[in-house]
């Protein structure tokens, strides 16, 4: 007799879209050339390598509740490390930097930890 597992294609679990664009955040910068940058009312931010600025833009539009003017991206490159002889790498990753319209601004103080996953 030869059993086939049912899949139920009707439990498949759909993300709310504030899910959606937490999951592409790793970290905000905090550096100090990323402080002089908010100056400016420019905030970078390490995410997901498949983002793009379309997804970003909404991301932090919903999320922060502000207006962002412009986001420049970049990819950064593997970082080759090595660890008692071993050779190694550190991951990939996409580096935002978001700028804002004007008279709306970020506290990176006031984000909750839960907010952007970390």
């Amino acid at each position: 007799m030869n059993l086939k597992p049912i899949i139920n294609k009707s439990v498949i679990s759909l993300k709310t879209p504030e899910a959606k664009f937490i999951d592409i955040f790793r970290s905000p910068i905090v550096t100090e050339k990323a402080y002089k940058l908010q100056k400016n009312r420019q905030y970078s931010f390490l995410l997901d390598r498949k983002s793009d600025k379309n997804l970003i833009k909404a991301a932090i539009e919903y999320l922060f509740k502000v207006k962002v003017e412009s986001v420049n991206t970049m990819i950064l490159p593997i970082k080759t490390s090595r660890r008692k002889g071993l050779k190694g790498h550190f991951a990939q990753y996409k580096k935002a930097i978001v700028k804002l319209a004007p008279g709306f601004t970020l506290e990176f103080s006031e984000i909750e930890k839960t907010t952007l996953g970390i």
